[in-house]
C-alpha cells in the first residue's frame, strides 16, 4: 500500500480521514510540522494531506522544507477556502489537489485518485527528461521565459515538439487526458495556455470565446499580454478573424495575411491578430460550430512554426474545442441544476421523489417542514421512511398500479390535511424509473371553505326566513280578512261556507308549506342498498305516467343496456328524478317531448361536492342520469336561484321540487347539472357515483 501522511491538528479531520482512507492507504498521522518532517525522512510518503494551520510552523515553510526531503511528493490542502499563499508557492513545482471541508467520502477518494495519477506522471516525466539529457537532448527552455510565463500546473513537463517523437507523443496523450478532467471554465483555459505554451514555447497566447447571445469572440483567458489592451477587445462572428476561421476551416498564420495582398477583410484579420500580439491563430471547432479562437505569440526560440508545428496546433486545437464546449455544457448544468434547486427551495409545495430502488432522492424544504421529517434522516434512504400513508402512495406509483391526482389524506401525527398528486418518472423507453409526489398543506383551505360555508349558509337561512315569511303572509291575510268580516256576516250563510271553505284551504297551503320545509330541513336517514338505476327510473317515470298521457308528451328513453349499480335509498332516489321529471312537465306544453338516458361517465371535474360517508367521487366512474325537455326553458339569470326554496316561475307551486333533488343527490355523494336555452328546453344532468363494493361490467366510457 501507498504511505500516505495526514498533517493536522484537528483529531476530528484526522480520524475522518483516516476511516474513509485505511483500507486502501497505509496512514501516517502527525499534528505538528516537526512530526510530519520526521515521518516523511522515516518513511516513503506519496501523499501528504496538508491543513496548513499548525501549532509550530505554517504551512509554506513546512511545504518548502517536504520538497527539500522528496520530489515526489503531492500535496493535497485541506481548507476552507483555497489559501492563496500556499497555491501560488505550487507554481512550477510537483503540483496540488485541494480538498475543501467538509468533504464526504467519495470526494476524498476521487482527490486522492487524482494526486496519485499525478504522482505518477511525475515519475514518468522525470524518466523521460533523464533519457532525452543522456541522449544529448537539448536544454529546457530558457530561464528568461519562464519567468515571464509563470506555469502553475507543471505535473507534465512540456518539451519541444522536434526534440523526439515519443516523447511528443506521450506529451500530446497526457495534455489530452488532463483535459477530460477539469470542468471548471476557468481552470480549463488557465491549464490550457500554460501547457501550449510550454508545448510550441511561445511568450503570449490568449483564448477567445463565443458569447452566442451577443454574437461576438472576447478574450477570456491570456498569457504575457497586457491585460489593458484586451479588456475591450471584442470580434463579431461573421468578420475578420472569425469569419476567416469559420469560412477556411483553418488555421491561420499571419506572415500569410500580411502576404497575401490589401483586402479590406485582411487588413481587419491583420489588426485584430496585431492587437493580441498572434503570430498564429487556431479555429477551435465542435460539430461544425466556431466556439472559440487561440490566438499564440512569437517562439522565445525565434523559429517559425513549421509545418509539424501547425498539425500538432491542429490537433491540440480539436482537442480543446471539444475540453471547451463540454465544460460549458457543464457550466449550464450546473447552472440549470442551482435553478432547479432554487425553485425546489423557494415554492410552498412540498415535493418528493423516489428511484427505481423506492430510495428518496428529492425532498425539498417545503416538504421538510409539513411531514416534519429533517433532510438528513430521509434523503437517500428507504421511501418507508416518510411514513405508511406518504410511502404508499408513492410505491403504488412506481409500481405501475395508479397515479393519484389530488388525493386528501391526513398527516397522521400534525393531523393537517394534505392534498396529494402523485407521477411516475419515466426514461426514454417509457419505462418507469421512479415516481414524484407533490402535496400541499390544505389547513388555510379548510378554514377558508369553513368560513365561506358559514357565509353562505347564514345568507342561505337569512334568504329563506324571508321568503318564507312572503309565502306565510299571503294565507295569513285571507284567514285575518274572512276572521274581521266574520262578526258583521255571520248570518250570512254563504259567506259562512265561502269562509270555511277559504281558511281550510289557506291552513292546508301552510300544512303543506310545513311538511315540505320540513322534508328540505330534515329528511329522513338514508337507507342505501345496492340499486339498478335503470329500474329507479322506470318506476319513476311510471308514476308520471298519467301526466305525460294527459299532455300527449312524446317520451324517449335511452337507458343504458347493462345494469348500472349504485349505492342509493331507492325512495328518495326516486323522489328526487320525480321532482326532476315535474319540472320538466310543467315547463313542457302539450305535444313536447321529454328525454331520459342513462350511461357510465368518467369521473366528471368536481368543483364543491358535499359526499356521502367516506366516499371518494374522484377514484371511481359515475353514471349519468339525462332528463331533458324541450319547455321554455330556464332563463340565465334565474339559473343560479332554481335550487333555492321557494323559487318558482310557476303560478302554482312553492318552488321545494328542485332544492330537495338538489339535496337528495348530495347527500348520494352527487350533483346536478343544468343546462338551459330560454324557448328551446332545459337539461339536467344528475351525476352519481357507482357502487364502489362490487366491479361494474366492461362497458366502454363516454
Amino acid at each position: 500500500m501507498s504511505f500516505v501522511l495526514i498533517v493536522s491538528h484537528e483529531i476530528a479531520v484526522q480520524e475522518s480521514l483516516r476511516m474513509i482512507l485505511k483500507d486502501e492507504f497505509s496512514i501516517l498521522q502527525a499534528r505538528s510540522g516537526h512530526e510530519a518532517l520526521a515521518m516523511v525522512a522515516q518513511h516513503p510518503v506519496e501523499i501528504v494531506l496538508l491543513e496548513p494551520t499548525l501549532p509550530d510552523m505554517n504551512g509554506l515553510s513546512l511545504l518548502e522544507r517536504l520538497r527539500q526531503i522528496s520530489q515526489d511528493i503531492c500535496l493535497v490542502l485541506i481548507t476552507n477556502a483555497r489559501a492563496r499563499d500556499l497555491m501560488e508557492a505550487t507554481d512550477g513545482e510537483s503540483g496540488y489537489e485541494v480538498l475543501v471541508k467538509p468533504f464526504e467520502g467519495t470526494e476524498v477518494r476521487w482527490v486522492m485518485k487524482r494526486a496519485l495519477e499525478r504522482t505518477r506522471l511525475q515519475r514518468e516525466v522525470r524518466l523521460l527528461k533523464s533519457r532525452v539529457e543522456a541522449n544529448g537532448g537539448t536544454r529546457i527552455f530558457p530561464l528568461p521565459y519562464r519567468e515571464e510565463v509563470p506555469v502553475p500546473m507543471t505535473a507534465l513537463s512540456w518539451y519541444h515538439m522536434e526534440r523526439d517523437p515519443a516523447l511528443s507523443q506521450f506529451a500530446l496523450k497526457e495534455f489530452f487526458k488532463a483535459l477530460t478532467h477539469i470542468t471548471d471554465l476557468e481552470r480549463l483555459l488557465d491549464f490550457m495556455l500554460h501547457a501550449i505554451c510550454e508545448m510550441f514555447q511561445v511568450n503570449k497566447a490568449a483564448v477567445l470565446l463565443l458569447e452566442p447571445s451577443r454574437s461576438i469572440f472576447r478574450v477570456r483567458a491570456s498569457l504575457g499580454i497586457e491585460e489593458l489592451r484586451i479588456r475591450t477587445l471584442n470580434f463579431r462572428l461573421e468578420e475578420g478573424l472569425p469569419g476567416w476561421l469559420l469560412r477556411y476551416n483553418q488555421i491561420l498564420k499571419r506572415e500569410e495575411v500580411e502576404l497575401s495582398g490589401f483586402t479590406r477583410e485582411g487588413a481587419l484579420v491583420l489588426q485584430q491578430m496585431e492587437a493580441l500580439d498572434a503570430k498564429i491563430s487556431a479555429p477551435l471547432l465542435t460539430k461544425g460550430r466556431l466556439v472559440g479562437i487561440l490566438c499564440l505569440g512569437n517562439k522565445v526560440t525565434g523559429r517559425p512554426f513549421s509545418d509539424s508545428d501547425v498539425e500538432q496546433l491542429s490537433m491540440v486545437g480539436n482537442y480543446a474545442a471539444v475540453a471547451v464546449e463540454n465544460s460549458l455544457l457543464y457550466r449550464e448544468l450546473c447552472l440549470q441544476k442551482k435553478y432547479n434547486e432554487n425553485i425546489l427551495k423557494s415554492i410552498g409545495t412540498g415535493v418528493v421523489a423516489i428511484d427505481h430502488l423506492a430510495k428518496v432522492t428529492t425532498y425539498n424544504p417545503a416538504a421538510e417542514r409539513m411531514l416534519g421529517v429533517s433532510r438528513e434522516e430521509i434523503l437517500g434512504k428507504s421511501v418507508q421512511k416518510l411514513g405508511s400513508v406518504f410511502a404508499d402512495l408513492l410505491l403504488r406509483t412506481l409500481e405501475g398500479a395508479e397515479s393519484f391526482s389530488r388525493r386528501e389524506v391526513t398527516h397522521p401525527m400534525s393531523k393537517a390535511p394534505l392534498g396529494v398528486s402523485t407521477s411516475p418518472l419515466r426514461d426514454d423507453s417509457n419505462r418507469i424509473r421512479g415516481a414524484i409526489m407533490v402535496f400541499t398543506d390544505l389547513s388555510e383551505t379548510k378554514e377558508l371553505e369553513a368560513r365561506t360555508r358559514d357565509l353562505d349558509r347564514l345568507r342561505f337561512w337569512s334568504l329563506l326566513a324571508n321568503r318564507m315569511a312572503q309565502e306565510i303572509r299571503n294565507p295569513l291575510v285571507a284567514v285575518k280578512t274572512f276572521a274581521q268580516l266574520l262578526p258583521e256576516r255571520y248570518a250570512d250563510l254563504e259567506f259562512r261556507e265561502q269562509f270555511f271553505s277559504v281558511v281550510m284551504g289557506e291552513i292546508d297551503r301552510l300544512n303543506l308549506m310545513t311538511e315540505r320545509l320540513m322534508e328540505f330541513a330534515m329528511p329522513r336517514e338514508s337507507r342505501p342498498m345496492r340499486h339498478d338505476v335503470n329500474q329507479i327510473v322506470e318506476s319513476a317515470i311510471q308514476s308520471r305516467a298519467a301526466w305525460i298521457e294527459a299532455k300527449k308528451i312524446r317520451l324517449v328513453k335511452q337507458l343504458a343496456s347493462d345494469p348500472i349499480y349504485v349505492s342509493a335509498d331507492r325512495e328518495h332516489l326516486e323522489k328526487a328524478l320525480c321532482h326532476i321529471l315535474d319540472n320538466g312537465l310543467e315547463a313542457s306544453s302539450d305535444g313536447g317531448k321529454l328525454r331520459l338516458r342513462t350511461q357510465r361517465v368518467k369521473p366528471p371535474v368536481l368543483r364543491s361536492v358535499r359526499t356521502h360517508g367516506n366516499l371518494d367521487p374522484s377514484s371511481r366512474d359515475w353514471v349519468e342520469i339525462l332528463v331533458e325537455d324541450t319547455g321554455c326553458g330556464i332563463a340565465a339569470d334565474q339559473l343560479r336561484e332554481i335550487f333555492s326554496p321557494f323559487f318558482t316561475t310557476k303560478v302554482k307551486g312553492m318552488g321545494f321540487g328542485l332544492p330537495i333533488a338538489q339535496r337528495i343527490i348530495q347527500d348520494h355523494g352527487g350533483r346536478i347539472e343544468v343546462d338551459s336555452e330560454p324557448g328551446k328546453g332545459s337539461r339536467f344532468k344528475l351525476l352519481i357515483p357507482l357502487d364502489a363494493s362490487l366491479k361494474q361490467e366492461n362497458v366502454s366510457l363516454t
